[in-house]
């Protein structure tokens, strides 16, 4: 839904505020720029014994906010449905706030239970039990309530108008199925079963494991299977779990994988060190792969080579490779294979950190003792030496998981605690050995007062206050900071995120109360600290101060306005709306809002307009809203009748003075063409030009001696309207002449008009492509001031054909005038 908040000019206001029945859509009938919901209520109930027959017609939640559904989720506070408008079998419409506060109406809360009720009454239309709850406060739990409004005197449920709601227990929808921690997300084939319950595998939800006790059973199939099945194999497979308490009755299917064991990645440990002594024994079998034994009897391990002979040999210094591959082909469970190196050495080389000696085989914490604990492992303060001379070695990282294990990474840069191994041999193995390094990386610390969290250049503190206008406000949040050594954080490494209530969301569009946390996103170098690293967003529905109602005409006394009125039609007429701010025009969706009149809109009188939004609108409020208007005759002349579309724009320009019947009569002709000249006539009036027969022969000789047009009598009755128009140069012919008796097409009255509209200093150019799109029912020369004079809202309006070249009538060309300019000069 989208609010488009529009600032028009002064003369374009007043042309959307004065516009006319049929005005906007020349030859043809209006359409209606809003409408309500065709619902006729009545303003406030005088009578409330119809009540419990009614309806809850409008409601909020618990916080006096827009209830987006009737339906709840389980949390810590109270949820519930807060009535605030009733509607009576008669149609009667009560504020059940104020009719509350008055002591005229009662508001009571019920929840259905399976236990009898002392009062017999107190049951839903159902037959179900109700049991009354005296503390709206206490409504937490999963269950279906009612909430019913009814007078005072009212005994039992079954005398309420009731409104059924539900408080439903939280959703697994949206899970995922990991390992042992919630970064587990990447399972690998190890030989044995994945199961549920014993820790191998886990349900998370929103960053978190979700408890066992919230989880009743899991059922595993694999994929397009409808059996269950131990997750053992490599392969995909669907979880289908069933919440319990908190969870319960959700169930939902969670789609996993257990990917293949790729050898060429694996971690593989022999039974015997692939770095030693010569006096160790070289390795005879596989001990774990990626520290799982479970694999092993599916894997071959054999010898490949040596650089000192043809076969393993135990006590001799040299290189051995080994081969570790799987031995059924058609395992799909494992693939690639793996060469493995062993060296045996003579004596054990130097190895130091940071200058202190690390003994060959030991392993250095640098978490602890003398060193710094937030220093990290530095790959360049290692050596390793034959005593004298510089030995080539490799660093192998392994990262500390959640279990106590290590698995080998590439990056050792992110936050966690890691062990670095030193491997070294000389080319001729006469030096080698290996060390363990245990080293932690700290997160760079941010603290929260040196968070900012800016929106429109402004820091937004503890809570943005803003007003909904159909764009997400979090995506224009910036967010920057220092970290603890006073250097700044790099763009993107701090993250917002939001949530109404208890439910994530990635937009803040509509009214509501979000919780916004700053964090550091996933695999950050960075940490945020201790503290509130949260605010508010407030964002409050679009406060609407006025009504405007469309298809009026005015009423006027020496030129000004003093009444606009709906014509009276003799058929129920239907208002047409629309809405302002305090800045202006605001376009709100005609399923946003509805209006009251009381009584039906159809003969001559006064009538009160009341508006309030629908069910579920949260975005727009109509609080306090009301309109005044009169539906009177607006016959102007006598063959113009108040059902013809054109008869506000004929009102209009009578009253204004555009316009005059057909001399000697009291008709207008509507249907009439009009020429040339007469089209002059009209702007001369608009313009509030002399009228001639007022004129001193003079004043007529002023004007009439202005005229260029060769085919112009300057003795007609146009002759002075011709002069004015042709030194303004409003009125342009061809070939020095004008054509004044020739009938005038709708496209040339809008150039006409926007000539006029040049010299009061009133015109402005429009994109003639964008405004008319694919129309061609115009002819070249004229595209401008057609495409300028839709835009303007003069003609081709609401869908209506632009038919240019079509000639115009006289109630069109009164159209065109008071939609250009409604009011008199």
């Amino acid at each position: 839904m989208t609010a488009c908040v529009n600032k028009k000019s002064k003369r374009v206001a007043a042309v959307v505020t004065a516009s006319l029945v049929g005005a906007l859509s020349i030859g043809a009938p209006a359409v209606a720029l809003a409408t309500g919901s065709g619902d006729i209520d009545m303003l406030v109930a005088g009578d409330l014994e119809d009540i419990a027959a009614g309806k809850i017609t409008a409601y909020t939640n618990q916080d006096d906010k827009a209830a987006d559904s009737t339906e709840f989720k389980v949390g810590t506070e109270a949820q519930y449905i807060k009535p605030t408008e009733v509607t009576t079998k008669t149609g009667q419409v009560i504020d059940v706030q104020k009719a509350e506060s008055e002591g005229r109406v009662k508001v009571c809360y019920y929840k259905v239970t399976a236990t009898s009720q002392s009062n017999p009454g107190d049951k839903d239309s159902d037959g179900n039990w109700l049991q009354y709850i005296a503390d709206r406060s206490t409504i937490t739990s999963a269950g279906t309530y009612y909430v019913g409004v009814g007078d005072q005197n009212a005994k039992a449920a079954n005398e309420l108008c009731l409104l059924k709601f539900t408080i439903v227990n939280k959703s697994l929808e949206g899970a995922t199925v990991v390992g042992k921690t919630v970064d587990d997300t990447e399972l690998v084939y190890n030989g044995s079963d994945y199961s549920f319950g014993n820790g191998d595998l886990h349900i998370a939800l929103n960053g978190s494991l979700v408890e066992s006790s919230n989880i009743s059973r899991v059922d595993v199939y694999k994929s397009g299977a409808t059996t269950t099945k131990k997750a053992h194999d490599a392969g995909k497979y669907v979880a289908r779990v069933y919440g319990a308490n908190t969870y319960a009755g959700s169930v939902v299917e969670i789609p996993f994988e257990i990917k293949q064991l790729d050898l060429s990645e694996a971690k593989i440990v022999l039974d015997q060190p692939t770095v030693g002594l010569k006096t160790v024994n070289l390795p005879t079998a596989l001990s774990k792969v990626n520290d799982s034994a479970a694999v092993n009897d599916k894997l071959d391990f054999s010898f490949v080579s040596s650089n000192v002979g043809s076969a393993p040999q135990n006590g001799v210094k040299g290189t051995f490779t080994y081969k570790v591959s799987v031995k059924n082909e058609k395992d799909t469970n494992i693939v690639n294979s793996a060469n493995v190196e062993v060296v045996r050495y003579d004596k054990d080389a130097t190895f130091k950190y940071d200058g202190k000696v690390i003994a060959a085989g030991g392993t250095e914490d640098l978490t602890e003792g003398s060193y710094d604990s937030t220093k990290v492992f530095d790959p360049a303060k290692v050596t390793v030496t034959d005593g004298k001379a510089s030995i080539d070695f490799d660093i192998a990282y392994a990262k500390k998981q959640s279990d106590g294990t290590y698995v080998g990474v590439s990056d050792a840069s992110k936050p966690g605690e890691y062990e670095a191994t030193v491997t070294a041999k000389s080319s001729d193995c006469t030096y080698g050995g290996s060390v363990t390094i245990k080293f932690k990386v700290n997160a760079t610390k941010i603290a929260v007062k040196d968070i900012f969290v800016t929106y429109d250049g402004k820091v937004t503190g503890d809570q943005l206050d803003v007003v909904y206008n159909g764009s997400d406000f979090l995506s224009q949040l910036k967010v920057s900071a220092t970290d603890e050594n006073g250097k700044e954080v790099p763009a993107g490494e701090l993250v917002l995120e939001a949530k109404e209530g208890t439910k994530a969301v990635d937009k803040v569009v509509d009214a509501g109360t979000y919780s916004v946390t700053v964090k550091a996103k996933d695999g950050s170098m960075y940490v945020v600290g201790t503290g509130s690293d949260s605010f508010k967003i407030v964002v409050s529905p679009i406060k609407l101060t006025k009504a405007v109602l469309h298809g009026t005409v005015g009423d006027y006394k020496d030129g000004k306005l003093i009444s606009e009125f709906l014509p009276y039609t003799g058929s129920v007429l239907t208002p047409s709306w629309t809405f302002e701010d305090k800045d202006g025009a605001v376009e709100v969706p005609e399923s946003a809002w509805k209006v009251s009149y009381g009584k039906e809109v159809k003969k001559k009188g006064e009538y009160t307009a009341t508006f309030s939004r629908t069910v579920g609108t949260k975005n727009y409020d109509f609080t306090g809203l009301t309109k005044k208007f009169t539906v009177a005759e607006a016959k102007s002349f006598a063959d113009v009748q108040n059902t013809d579309w054109f008869v506000g724009a004929v009102f209009q320009a009578k009253e204004n003075g555009y316009v005059n019947g057909v001399k000697g009569t009291k008709l207008f002709n509507p249907t009439a063409n009009i020429t040339r000249a007469d089209a002059v006539c009209i702007l001369y009036n608009m313009a509030g030009g002399k009228k001639v027969e007022d004129m001193t022969k003079a004043e007529k000789l002023a004007w009439t001696s202005k005229v260029t047009f060769t085919d112009v009598n300057v003795e007609e009755y146009y002759g002075v309207a011709m002069g004015w128009a042709d030194s303004l140069d409003i009125a342009n012919g061809s070939n020095g002449k004008f054509r004044p008796t020739e009938t005038i097409t709708r496209e040339e009255f809008a150039a006409l008009l926007s000539n006029y509209a040049k010299a009061t200093g009133d015109y402005e150019a429009v994109d003639a492509d964008e405004v008319l799109g694919s129309a061609t029912d115009y002819t070249a020369w004229a595209k401008d001031v057609v495409a300028w004079a839709k835009a303007n809202g003069i003609m081709g309006n609401n869908g209506a054909a632009i038919n240019g070249t079509g000639v115009i009538t006289r109630a069109e060309v009164a159209a065109m005038a008071v939609n250009y300019q409604p009011e008199a000069l």
